[in-house]
Order: C-alpha cells, then sequence, then structure tokens
C-alpha cells in the first residue's frame, strides 16, 4: 500500500484538503505483549467501540502454547463476552493485526 509523509494537495484527482490541528495530547491504550511467530505482538487490554459496537477485549483471551501455536478465543466472563487482540507495532508490509471482535 503506498504511503506519503506530505498532505496531498488539490488537485484534479483530490476534491478537497482541509487540515485541522489536533488538541491535547494523544492516549494510547495500555497493551500487554505476547512472543508468536517470532515477533513481539502487543495485546490489546481495554475496550474498545469500533465500527460504533463496545467491544470488550481481554488479555486472557490471547496465549500461546508450548508449541508456540497462536490460540484467540471469544469467552463469555460474568455475563458478558469477551474478545481478543493482537498487533504488531511494526509493518510487515501487508496485514499486521489479527483480531476477533463482537458485533452484535
Amino acid at each position: 500500500m503506498p504511503t506519503t509523509d506530505v498532505a496531498p494537495t488539490q488537485s484534479a484527482s483530490v476534491a478537497l484538503v482541509k487540515i485541522m490541528k489536533g488538541v491535547g495530547t494523544p492516549q494510547f491504550a495500555p497493551t500487554g505483549s505476547l512472543k508468536f511467530s517470532g515477533y513481539d505482538w502487543a495485546v490489546r487490554m481495554i475496550e474498545s467501540d469500533k465500527g460504533g459496537v463496545n467491544n470488550l477485549y481481554d488479555p486472557e483471551n490471547a496465549w500461546t502454547d508450548p508449541s508456540g501455536a497462536l490460540h484467540m478465543q471469544i469467552k463469555k466472563k460474568s455475563g458478558s463476552w469477551s474478545c481478543a487482540e493482537i498487533f504488531l507495532n511494526r509493518s510487515l508490509g501487508y496485514g499486521t493485526a489479527y483480531s476477533c471482535e463482537l458485533n452484535a
């Protein structure tokens, strides 16, 4: 996927460019860690409302077994379903996250 370090300019293929200065300090979600396939993966530890649906993430839902196989599960705990998300902090070039999400 092509990327750029500069914003596009208005042209025949770009109808409008508007740049807004952000305010405040970015807040990053706390993460755990997991080793899989020779890489260190971050494990989401808090809920998210991606796609307008509240997803409960539980770091216990992602683990590797003694043979190195990755396991991810969706589990009901205390009456609520939780899922798992792991991601790399670096790019492999294409497709860098594994996730299971609940979309009710």
